[in-house]
């Protein structure tokens, strides 16, 4: 009767213990899940942004709809794009000339896309031990 009361108790444990490391690894799950859809967000702006980098000669003489706030718009003609302004994070923004911006948004999408890259390992990785950590939960409470 003590040899089933301890197992109980061993059994019990290492529930709990499962259940503790389960519940870490999905914080962690949905921290990565938040960063990649930021950056993601970002991939975007970049890719925006580049495209238009790529395209100043073609915007000369062009009209735009420039946004003042949320519900305003102004036109604006585009008479010469000599340089861009690009954010470089942390609030800050700097001026470059445009094939500088473009190599600066070049440069920040290739580092965008290894950070990108790794942060999908490990959601992979955490989601197998995830899976694990389940069958292992399940397993534990059909005893």
């Amino acid at each position: 009767m003590a040899e089933q009361e301890e197992i109980a108790a061993n059994a019990s444990e290492a529930l709990a213990q499962l259940q503790y490391v389960q519940n870490i690894y999905t914080q962690r799950y949905e921290l990565l899940n938040s960063q990649l859809t930021a950056m993601n967000i970002a991939r975007e702006s970049m890719l925006r942004g580049l495209e238009l980098a790529s395209n100043t000669d073609r915007m000369k003489g062009t009209s735009i709809l420039l946004t003042t706030d949320d519900a305003t718009y102004m036109r604006a003609r585009i008479e010469d794009v000599e340089s861009i302004i690009a954010y470089v994070g942390g609030g800050y923004l700097t001026e470059k000339p445009v094939k500088d911006a473009k190599a600066f948004l070049e440069q920040n999408m290739k580092e965008n896309d290894a950070i990108h890259s790794k942060l999908v390992a490990e959601m992979q990785n955490l989601e197998k031990e995830l899976f694990s950590i389940s069958y292992r939960i399940a397993a534990l409470t059909r005893q």
